[in-house]
């Protein structure tokens, strides 16, 4: 099947189902039938779901960086100074973002030791990525820079219009109600609002999770039993954080299926820009 297929496809399924979501208050019924807050799956997965977004964008520079033209000194020297600091700041966050979310409403916040530990294990990672992708082949790597490119610019793009949709729209989230009378449609427009609890419609956390399909260009393409492998994993990945996300009443059953759409979407149409 082509993406043009695969596109317009996925769009009539989700104009039906965002349609039938639409008549009547069947998209809160289903959410609040699924909500259980002391979830512990709903809470492993608050936490690790938004990973493959996060580690993405370190991996993509990480590969952009080895991919530099190290014969040239000048160009190696640009590349060095403008991607080290990314390199960090990403690799700070892979263990950051997981963290926060743990502490997030700890009286005084993160701990001062659990702080140290994870500047330690970002110099780790950083200096063992550092070490690793200098040792390969600038050639090697290049194979790779597309795959690099289109994971970075996913994540950048779904990031960008998630958080615009989510501050024009400004939803309220369903832990944030308490009846069926101040539940808002998912097609409502109550905006613009930057309030967290009122940046339900689309899912953030889901959005991200689906990133993880880009991961996918990084397998050879002589292997493509593995890359579907790969793909109905990714595809589970993504849905495991949207029934996460409605359990622990963060979100509407509508607020994953636009969001787990958008970064599809978003994935299909930027690698057959940059990477096919």
């Amino acid at each position: 099947m082509t993406y043009r297929k695969s596109i317009l496809i996925s769009t009539a399924v989700l104009a039906v189902l965002l349609g039938i979501l639409a008549a009547g208050t069947l998209d809160y019924k289903i959410s609040v039938a699924m909500v259980n807050k002391s979830s512990v799956f709903g809470k492993i997965f608050r936490n690790i779901g938004e990973l493959p977004a996060v580690f993405g964008m370190f991996l993509g520079v990480v590969i952009l960086y080895g991919a530099r033209r190290r014969d040239v000194m000048w160009k190696n020297i640009l590349s060095s100074v403008t991607a080290i600091p990314f390199m960090l700041l990403f690799s700070y966050s892979v263990f950051f973002m997981p963290v926060r979310y743990i502490y997030e409403h700890a009286e005084g916040g993160i701990p001062t030791t659990v702080k140290y530990i994870i500047y330690v294990l970002t110099l780790v990672l950083f200096i063992a990525a550092v070490i690793i992708i200098n040792r390969q082949k600038p050639e090697k790597v290049r194979e790779y820079r597309k795959a690099g490119l289109v994971l970075l610019i996913l994540v950048f793009t779904e990031l960008v219009l998630v958080n615009i949709v989510k501050i024009l729209w400004a939803r309220p989230r369903m832990r944030s109600i308490q009846s069926i009378g101040q539940f808002k449609y998912w097609y409502q427009i109550n905006g613009p609002s930057v309030n967290e609890e009122l940046k339900s419609f689309p899912s953030g956390h889901v959005a991200n999770a689906f990133t993880i399909l880009a991961y996918s260009l990084f397998i050879p393409k002589n292997k493509p039993a593995m890359k579907k492998w790969f793909i109905a994993f990714a595809l589970l990945w993504g849905t495991l954080v949207a029934v996460s996300r409605i359990v622990i009443g963060a979100h509407f059953f509508s607020d994953v299926v636009a969001a787990g759409y958008i970064t599809t979407l978003l994935f299909y149409l930027i690698r057959n820009k940059f990477a096919d």
